[in-house]
C-alpha cells in the first residue's frame, strides 16, 4: 500500500472500533490516532453510516465526547497516489457503536477487574471436593479503588448453588490456567449465584463495574451447552458469533450451535482466536453485589460432564472499547 490515511482526534471521552478492526491505533493521554493498514477504493466506500459491511466496520471508528463545545481533529494523507486527493468522511452515530452493546466506558473508580488465581473454599453445593461451607470461593479476585476518600477494597467472589448441583467430577471445580471453572454432569442444569464479598468476610459488596466473560460455549456429540445470565447491564459477542442469542425478561440466553473439542479451548481470555471469540460472551455488570447464572447441558454420555469456563475481561471488549478506563 503506497498511501495511508491517518486521523487523529483530541479530547474524546472514549472510542469504539469493530472486533475485526484493520486500523493501527496509537493511544495517548489526550489524543488517539488511527492509521490505515489496508488498501481501498471508491467501490468499498460506505453509503449509510448505520448500515456498514464487515469491511466498512473494520475501517471505521466512533468517538464519544462529553461536556464539550468543540473538538479538534487532524486528517493526514501519507505517501503518493495517482488519485491526487482523498476524502475525509464523517457522521454522527454509526453501526460501529450499535454493534457493541456497551456504549459507555466503564469507570475507573468502583471498578472490579477480576482475575481468578486462588480458591479458598471448594465445596459448591456441598458436593466437594472439600468440606465446610457449601460454596466455591475465589480469594482476592480484584481490588476496588475509591476516589474520596482514597481507599481500596479487596474482594472475593463466591459461587453458591440455588438448585441441586450435580457434578461429574467436582475435583475439576476451581481454576484452570487463567480461568475459573465449574464442572457439570451431562443432561443436567446448574443454577448458581455469583456474589461479591469483602475479602475474608461474608459482608456483601456492591461493585460499580465488573466485566464477566464466559468461554467455549460449544456442543458435544450429542448435547448442547446453554448459558443464561441475569443482572447484567450490557453484553458483547463477536461479529462472527456462533451462539444463538436470546434476550428475555432481563436475562440473556446463549445456546451453542457448533461442535467443539478440548483441543480448541482457549488458554488466554485476552488472546482469543476468531473461533474462540465466536463461542464467547462478555457481560458488563454495574452497581451489583451478585448476579445469577444457569449452565445447562442438554444431553451427553452418562457419567461424564463438561466444564463452564469464565474470567473477567476478554479480548471481545478489548477490541470494542477504548483503552481509556
Amino acid at each position: 500500500m503506497r498511501q495511508q490515511e491517518s486521523a487523529t482526534f483530541f479530547g474524546s471521552e472514549h472510542f469504539l472500533v469493530g472486533q475485526n478492526c484493520e486500523l493501527h491505533r496509537q493511544i495517548e493521554a489526550t489524543q488517539s490516532t488511527f492509521t490505515a493498514t489496508t488498501g481501498g477504493g471508491y467501490q468499498d466506500n460506505p453509503k449509510n453510516p448505520m448500515e456498514l459491511t464487515s469491511k466498512q466496520l473494520s475501517r471505521s471508528v466512533t468517538f464519544f465526547y462529553k461536556d464539550v463545545s468543540s473538538f479538534k481533529a487532524k486528517f493526514e494523507i501519507k505517501g503518493y497516489s495517482k488519485l491526487g486527493t482523498r476524502n475525509f468522511m464523517f457522521a454522527g452515530e454509526s453501526a460501529v457503536s450499535t454493534s457493541c452493546t456497551a456504549a459507555v466506558c466503564p469507570q475507573k473508580f468502583g471498578r472490579c477487574d477480576m482475575e481468578f488465581t486462588k480458591v479458598i473454599q471448594n465445596n459448591l453445593g456441598g458436593k466437594g471436593p472439600q468440606t465446610g461451607a457449601p460454596e466455591l470461593r475465589y480469594e482476592a479476585v480484584c481490588t476496588v479503588a475509591h476516589a474520596s476518600p482514597p481507599t481500596f477494597d479487596t474482594l472475593d467472589l463466591a459461587v453458591t448453588s440455588v438448585s441441586d448441583y450435580v457434578p461429574a467430577k467436582s475435583i475439576k471445580n476451581g481454576i484452570r490456567g487463567k480461568y475459573g471453572t465449574i464442572n457439570l454432569m451431562n443432561s443436567n442444569k446448574g443454577d448458581w449465584l455469583f456474589s461479591f464479598y469483602k475479602s475474608g468476610t461474608n459482608i456483601p459488596y456492591t461493585v460499580g463495574y465488573a466485566a464477566f466473560s464466559i468461554f467455549d460455549i460449544d456442543s458435544g456429540n450429542p448435547g448442547k451447552e446453554i448459558v443464561t445470565l441475569g443482572g447484567y447491564k450490557s453484553f458483547t459477542v463477536g461479529n462472527e458469533t456462533e451462539l444463538l442469542v436470546e434476550s428475555s425478561g432481563g436475562s440473556l440466553k446463549l445456546t451453542s450451535t457448533t461442535l467443539g473439542i478440548e483441543a480448541d479451548n482457549p488458554s488466554d481470555p485476552m488472546a482469543l482466536t476468531v473461533q474462540q471469540r465466536a463461542r464467547s460472551v462478555t457481560f458488563d455488570i454495574e452497581s451489583a453485589a451478585s448476579f445469577p447464572l444457569t449452565f445447562e447441558i442438554t444431553n451427553g454420555d452418562v457419567g461424564t460432564g463438561r466444564n463452564l469456563l469464565f474470567a473477567g475481561s476478554s479480548s471481545l471488549t478489548e477490541m470494542c472499547l477504548s483503552s481509556k478506563p
